[in-house]
């Protein structure tokens, strides 16, 4: 995994050959529950992350890490937020379902905070 040195901005042909790999990386990684879920996801994220990109220009591939776990983080507390906000009005079970897959993926970016806060680890041979 590369460790970030510095923030640097991204055109926008180097965003759009790294989203093919990062997209097949999720497809990898997913079970075939979710499969048919990432079909439609896919494009509408790319489609965010254009959007953003137009919006907002380099501003957020300018951030340190530090700042986007920081984004990514709050972006899990909303999800969690607006499932309890949903199952105050409807009482269904599948909300807190939701929320606490927000707990698994804010636990999963501190953990990927903590691995890049730490010393280099020498590969053993």
């Amino acid at each position: 995994m590369k460790r970030p040195n510095s923030p640097t901005p991204i055109s926008d042909a180097a965003l759009t050959e790294a989203w093919p790999e990062f997209a097949e990386g999720i497809e990898r990684a997913i079970d075939r529950t979710l499969a048919e879920t990432w079909a439609t996801m896919r494009p509408r994220c790319y489609e965010r992350l254009l959007r953003g990109k137009v919006e907002y220009g380099d501003a957020s591939f300018n951030q340190s890490l530090d700042h986007l776990i920081d984004e990514i983080q709050q972006e899990f507390l909303d999800a969690a937020n607006w499932a309890f906000i949903a199952y105050c009005t409807t009482g269904d079970a599948a909300l807190v379902t939701i929320a606490s897959e927000a707990l698994r993926g804010y636990a999963q970016t501190a953990r990927v905070s903590e691995y890049f806060a730490s010393p280099p680890r020498a590969l053993k041979p």
